[in-house]
């Protein structure tokens, strides 16, 4: 029986590592494509620095600064001499990050079963918005990576009071909050129930000293950041949206309901209320204390965070370090319908068949098409320019010179291109125009007018969504 159990062990754990390897190597083929505006602007933060110290320095929304030191040291140049080139080492933190997650997240779930480690896996592997933000050079998968170390060295702690767990426990939160901002939610969350779990067993002049031990590093690091960095940051624009929306949106991502409309969102939010409210009640009558960790990294400080900061601009992906901890109950729910019944296996399979169809499409749809063709496009321009050198003007300039100035370096010999700003164009207009769309499904006019020259659409390059943007390219009509 011993060896029989040992064998079962043994077989589970190799289904887990071949599951995380399946889903690491789905964020590898999702790194593959081109680097886009917001990852081109991080590359140029980190090119600017003389010093690792002048990262710290740069007081703006897309320095995730972990992720631009990091940056700092990997170069903004191509990792092979090819056509075209290969960016993929500058996503590395954010993949390896975003797979060892995953790692961690089967850890977690095994001390609950193996079906909710399963479970957990398939969910956070699959998941379209984590696989989109560990496939970029970005701060947010560090950022999760960090939470899920510091939430399990946090509940080891509150078990044992070993001091051997602090040093990995400060590192972890210091990291997180350098990795992003959001880090916040975590922080407090892990505060508050690091407060209710030594209320539970009586507050002494011990339980203070632990909790002061606990706490005090992790919020002088979030003050130090406060005040170097995040008081006073530049914000780099975007699309105003409402933060409503953009919490709609995110329950809608997070969960991969299909659509963009009122009732998508209204079914993502019912999903991950009913998950939520489900996971957190069974955590409640565990008595494991857990539940305010819940509570409070999903709901109640993304809401004080939102209340004191009055956000212009708010994204889904603001609430992007929740995604896991959400993902958790969920998978604690599943596991308990599966466990349950005939019916409960049914309803589980029926729900990770659809989690897994939908999250799947998004996720094939990132890798093949990617986040922009940028390189493809600016190659198509110049092979049919006179002489290899493409005279262009857009609609935007801050967004569209960004890329074209950062792609035109790794065009071949022979090929360049020539970007006019609005107001420098000339006479006669340039000879391309770049309309960008950060809408997926827009069809653009065959023709267009701009500044009183007619061009007509040539080719239009698409991306999946969510990051980046599409490129439609219009050549001047000849008259």
């Amino acid at each position: 029986m011993e060896n029989e159990d040992r064998r079962t062990g043994r077989g589970r754990a190799i289904a887990l590592i071949l599951l995380v390897a399946a889903f690491g190597a789905l964020r590898v083929a999702s790194a593959l494509n081109d680097l886009y505006i917001d990852e081109i602007w991080s590359l140029h933060f980190a090119s600017r620095a003389s010093s690792v110290i002048d990262v710290f320095s740069v007081r703006h929304d897309n320095n995730h600064i972990l992720n631009t030191v990091y940056l700092y040291f990997a170069g903004s140049g191509s990792l092979l001499p090819s056509i075209p080139p290969v960016f993929i080492h500058q996503r590395l933190l954010s993949v390896v990050a975003g797979t060892l997650s995953l790692g961690v997240l089967a850890y977690l779930g095994l001390k609950r079963g193996f079906i909710e480690a399963m479970t957990l896996v398939l969910i956070a592997g699959a998941s379209y918005p984590l696989v989109l933000y560990s496939s970029e050079a970005r701060g947010y998968a560090p950022a999760i990576l960090f939470a899920l170390f510091a939430f399990a060295l946090a509940g080891r702690w509150l078990k044992t009071r070993s001091a051997v767990i602090l040093p990995f426990y400060w590192a972890s939160v210091s990291l997180g909050l350098l990795s992003h901002s959001s880090f916040f939610y975590v922080l407090l969350a892990l505060s508050g129930w690091s407060v209710a779990g030594r209320l539970k067993s009586g507050l002494d002049n011990i339980a203070i000293r632990d909790l002061v031990l606990f706490n005090a590093i992790p919020f002088a690091v979030l003050a130090a950041l406060y005040i170097f960095f995040i008081s006073g940051i530049a914000i780099g624009g975007g699309t105003r949206g409402d933060i409503f929306g953009a919490t709609l949106h995110a329950s809608r991502m997070a969960f991969g309901v299909p659509g963009t409309g009122r009732a998508s969102n209204a079914a993502g939010a019912a999903i991950a209320l009913f998950f939520f409210v489900s996971g957190v009640l069974m955590e409640l009558r565990s008595g494991s204390g857990r539940w305010v960790f819940f509570a409070l990294c999903i709901v109640v400080a993304p809401a004080l965070a939102i209340a004191v900061a009055k956000p212009e601009f708010f994204y889904f992906r603001y609430f992007l370090v929740s995604f896991p901890f959400l993902y958790i109950l969920a998978s604690f729910v599943l596991a308990k319908a599966f466990r349950w019944s005939s019916a409960g296996k049914a309803l589980y399979a029926a729900c990770m068949a659809l989690f897994l169809l939908s999250n799947l499409y998004s996720d094939w749809r990132l890798a093949t098409v990617g986040r922009g063709a940028y390189f493809d496009a600016m190659m198509f321009m110049a092979d049919n320019a006179p002489g290899g050198e493409a005279a262009i003007g857009s609609d935007h300039d801050f967004r569209n010179k960004a890329v074209l100035s950062f792609y035109a370096k790794f065009l071949p010999e022979g090929r360049t291109v020539t970007y006019f700003d609005r107001n420098e164009w000339p006479e006669n207009g340039p000879d391309w125009l770049i309309l960008h769309s950060v809408d997926p499904g827009y069809k653009p006019y065959e023709r267009t007018f701009d500044a009183g020259v007619e061009y007509s659409l040539a080719k239009s390059y698409g991306f999946a969504g969510d990051s980046g943007f599409s490129w439609h390219i219009y050549r001047k009509a000849v008259r």
